[in-house]
């Protein structure tokens, strides 16, 4: 018998000075992770679209395995994770699931403008546009 092994994701990189309430906040809501939450701290850079940019930061990254084939039940636990990483400043890793769209976005990078202009000039006609790049980086 194979064992086959589906996971759900979801990171943030929120503020260092953010990360001291958010293991209560998380269980106030009676969710129990039967896996470990990922936690990482890391200083700030300056790449204009780094969940890091400008401040030193603490990723946390929540996983849901799918238990022998059933529904794992994970939408309303991923919602609650990241209205919460939205309220302590939250930028979600660009390599997981995220449900921000480009409003949102915007307002969370500083570099915002000046990355969609520089983005803009080898694609004026937005070509190399799909699904994802639609939803995260057109107005």
């Amino acid at each position: 018998m194979a064992f086959r092994s589906v996971a759900f994701r979801r990171g943030y990189a929120i503020p260092w000075n953010a990360t001291e309430g958010v293991p209560y906040n998380i269980a106030e809501k009676g969710y129990y992770a039967h896996l470990s939450i990922e936690v990482r701290f890391v200083r700030g850079d300056d790449i204009w679209l780094s969940p890091r940019q400008g401040r030193d930061s603490c990723y946390i990254g929540v996983i849901v395995y799918m238990p022998h084939g059933r529904p794992p039940h994970h939408e309303a636990y991923f919602a609650d994770f990241e209205a919460l990483m939205v309220t302590l400043g939250g930028r979600p890793h660009w390599g997981k699931f995220f449900r921000f769209e480009s409003g949102k976005l915007a307002k969370r990078y500083p570099y915002w403008e000046d990355f969609q202009r520089v983005r803009r000039d080898p694609d004026p006609n937005y070509r190399l546009q799909n699904t994802f790049t639609d939803r995260v980086f057109l107005a």
